[in-house]
């Protein structure tokens, strides 16, 4: 699959296809309704009708929201899309997970996860339909994960899938949940990485992505999707009423998390922490002003860093590829930076997506002036070819045990392989 997919999305994969688009393509002119927002400066770095292989990222106004970013100005970033075979993973090496962690998270899924187990077992004998109200298999942690999964497949089987388009702009667990986790209000916010000279920057919108769930990052206690898991349901009550109605956005939403939360709780070498509460980051790079909001992510339960971000669809990947791997790298992009500015380098930049009835794994790495030529220090500019690529491995299907037993290796390892990671450098 991931071979054919390269062949259905129109996003340059290696340099040599970047510089046909760059030389191609044409900086368009934003709508009005942004325009109408900009300062006389902003207007005059737009920049419209130009080629962006003359700019930089650092040159160009004008940005619209991550979900609707137009190609030229994506263009700009030197994103590199690539979609990795599955056999690549089994060669090993690609996400520097090490063979002492791959041996310990094979062990415990396989002797020290029962609900997990019995999560594959009920996918192989019940592949086709949803058992009727209390004729399902107990779970245990992952009795929320299977019936959240249920209405998405349900949906997938009737062919209700909803139209490709950009985010709902709302998260909630069954209905418009507006407290955080933590018991903290979410509020309206965003964290800024900003390189100017300390001048103020301000919240006014460029995007419609105004929207009252986006939390800033400041930290209190650990807000983790876990907590819900645990408490909404028992393994008497199969579909838990908090979430009977959940649809559409969110029911993807919450099943990815619940699921990611669920396969690490109660691995002991697992020592971080999912968050449901969006967050929104504001790039401010020289003229470029980006905006992403992502849909959950993992956290340090200790400092509160961002260490992995999660985003979902309620469409399938290749309904709308294009702008959604351009929001996808923008979400990977802003995350990188917030480390990087914030001097929280990492071994590895990753981000879990599921679109629908899909999930996936998406990985960062970058040449070694791509941060140079972000923040333009040592005269980075347009003249430089270092590049950000981005690999996807993908769709692991949620109604097939062995894709389950796959996606959960990966996520388990990187989580336990950060785990370690972070806590090496604490000794």
């Amino acid at each position: 699959m991931s071979s054919k997919f390269s062949e259905l999305f129109e996003l340059p994969q290696t340099p040599a296809q970047w510089e046909k688009y760059v030389t191609r393509e044409t900086i368009q002119a934003p709508r009005d309704s942004i325009k109408r927002k900009m300062t006389t400066e902003e207007i005059s770095n737009l920049h419209v009708g130009e080629h962006p292989i003359n700019l930089s990222i650092r040159d160009l106004s004008g940005w619209q929201s991550a979900s609707e970013v137009k190609l030229a100005h994506f263009l700009t970033t030197r994103i590199l899309w690539k979609f990795v075979p599955l056999d690549s993973l089994k060669r090993g090496g690609l996400l520097g997970i090490s063979k002492d962690v791959k041996e310990y998270v094979s062990k415990y899924l396989r002797d020290d996860a029962p609900d997990f187990v019995a999560y594959l077992e009920d996918m192989d004998t019940n592949p086709a339909r949803q058992p009727p109200p209390g004729q399902a298999t107990p779970l245990g942690i992952f009795t929320w994960v299977r019936s959240l999964q249920w209405q998405i497949i349900q949906n997938a089987n009737m062919g209700d899938e909803p139209p490709a388009g950009p985010s709902l702009g709302r998260r909630s667990l069954g209905g418009p949940v507006h407290l955080g986790l933590d018991g903290t209000m979410d509020s309206e916010g965003d964290t800024t990485m900003d390189d100017s000279d300390g001048s103020e920057t301000t919240n006014d919108d460029y995007t419609d992505d105004n929207i009252s769930e986006v939390t800033t990052d400041e930290y209190t206690e650990p807000g983790s999707v876990a907590d819900e898991t645990v408490s909404l349901f028992s393994d008497e009550s199969f579909v838990p009423d908090a979430v009977i109605q959940t649809d559409g956005e969110d029911v993807v939403n919450v099943s990815l998390l619940a699921l990611l939360s669920a396969l690490t709780l109660r691995c002991e070498r697992a020592r971080l922490d999912w968050d449901v509460k969006k967050k929104r980051l504001d790039s401010n790079l020289g003229h470029a002003k980006i905006r992403s909001v992502n849909d959950g992510c993992l956290r340090d339960r200790e400092t509160g860093d961002v260490l992995a971000v999660v985003e979902t669809k309620p469409f399938r990947l290749f309904r709308s590829p294009e702008q959604t791997l351009m929001q996808m790298g923008l979400e990977l992009l802003a995350h990188i930076l917030d480390c990087v500015q914030n001097e929280r380098q990492k071994n590895r930049y990753y981000l879990f997506s599921q679109h629908y009835n899909g999930t996936y794994v998406t990985w960062a790495t970058f040449d070694p002036g791509y941060i140079d030529y972000l923040t333009g220090k040592n005269g980075a500019g347009a003249a430089t070819r270092d590049f950000l690529d981005l690999r996807c491995v993908g769709p692991f299907a949620i109604d097939k045990s062995s894709h389950a037993l796959t996606f959960a290796l990966l996520v388990v390892g990187l989580v336990v392989q950060d785990s370690e990671d972070r806590l090496r450098r604490k000794v």
